[in-house]
């Protein structure tokens, strides 16, 4: 089953694809050290004679058992680089971002609730060995292998983006989740952290299904704007990016823009467009900085700090003549007025603009 469902899943996405295959091999090798001889140590290994002890054409064939369905996902990734286009692209490492992680890991709707349940998540996982909770190789190696490749690698890897920040939470999930209980020092403990576990995943359980409900509902009033927007069209979209001074409740509004290709067929710059990684080629380039993402995103006055761009520098330099609708997602009214922007929807502090022409189109024949 392995064999189908690894390179399936690496093509649907690429870094849940590998995380399978990367869990799948530290079980193994984990599993591999818990059938070692009782009492081993590290220091064991610079003994020749008890290295040459063990059984290695048995280890050997344990691991190829479980591993050898991986051989699809290599033949894969061979396929993928041999046939893709080059990726211009650099690998970069962003440390500031991978210590906000770390703060961020469960934001969701309230910071009371994430920082609390991130914090008890945090204890049990640090004080957990001390009150008698342990984890065997088999258990404790995929969540450390995890902990360490969201440490070791980039942060943004051929063009992706957050590639480290998705890796924490389920790290935090595998140490916490396969944490053992059963040796306790004390039977209330592991009862209490039981029952602690149960009304914790409850509650957030709870919140997610209300928050899902909440973004439903807003989605359908945001998408109503796609009514207005005639099939075919080209639809430059500007969605405003929350950030944690303003907001600590993520609005996931930030790539809703790029269901006007799917529900309206429309060209629009949110969509990914990554060479050799997405499958979408935009052949309309209106602009040099307006052709995908993250070309659509815009902050507030209060979250730009003096060098992030606002709805309204960006309108400032937006090939609008190139384009039929401009619509802008949660960012309100620009302070200035554009005669070619006529005002067709909007939505709480969401406007959607049909453009008009006024003067003699700028595009050549290479954009269409």
């Amino acid at each position: 089953m392995l064999i189908i469902a690894q390179p399936v899943a690496m093509l649907c996405h690429a870094i849940g694809g590998l995380l399978l295959a990367l869990l799948v091999g530290a079980h193994a090798f984990g599993r591999a050290v818990d059938e070692l001889p009782a009492g081993w140590r590290f220091r064991d290994f610079t003994n020749r004679e008890w290295v040459k002890s063990l059984d290695w054409k048995a280890i050997g064939l344990r691991l190829w058992q479980a591993c050898w369905p991986l051989l699809a996902t290599v033949i894969t990734i061979v396929l993928w680089k041999a046939f893709s286009p080059p990726v211009k692209s650099m690998n970069i490492w962003r440390w500031d971002q991978k210590a906000w992680s770390f703060v961020l890991t469960l934001r969701d709707q309230s910071k009371l609730l994430d920082f609390s349940t991130s914090i008890i998540a945090g204890l049990l996982v640090l004080v957990g060995p001390f009150l008698g909770a342990k984890w065997n190789w088999r258990q404790g190696l995929p969540a450390l292998t995890v902990f360490l490749l969201f440490l070791a690698i980039p942060s943004d890897i051929n063009g992706s983006s957050f590639v480290d920040i998705r890796l924490l939470p389920v790290a935090a999930m595998l140490g916490l989740g396969l944490q053992d209980w059963s040796g306790a020092r004390r039977l209330q403990w592991a009862k209490a952290v039981a029952y602690l576990g149960m009304a914790l995943l409850a509650v957030r359980l709870t919140v997610t299904a209300w928050s899902f409900n909440d973004y439903a509902e807003d989605y359908k009033k945001q998408l109503s704007a796609l009514t207005h927007v005639e099939p075919g069209s080209r639809v430059l979209a500007f969605v405003e990016h929350s950030c944690l001074d303003e907001s600590w409740r993520n609005t996931r509004r930030d790539h809703l823009a790029s269901l006007a290709s799917l529900y309206r067929q429309a060209w629009v710059n949110d969509n990914w467009a990554v060479p050799g990684l997405h499958m979408i080629v935009p052949r309309f380039r209106p602009g040099r900085n307006f052709t995908a993402d993250p070309s659509e995103f815009v902050w507030s006055q209060r979250c730009a700090g003096g060098w992030r761009r606002t709805v309204d520098t960006a309108l400032k330099a937006a090939p609008i003549e190139r384009v039929d609708y401009v619509w802008l997602i949660d960012t309100g009214m620009p302070r200035r007025a554009d005669p070619r922007l006529q005002l067709v929807w909007q939505e709480g502090r969401s406007r959607l603009f049909k453009v008009r022409r006024l003067g003699i189109p700028t595009w050549k024949v290479t954009d269409l």
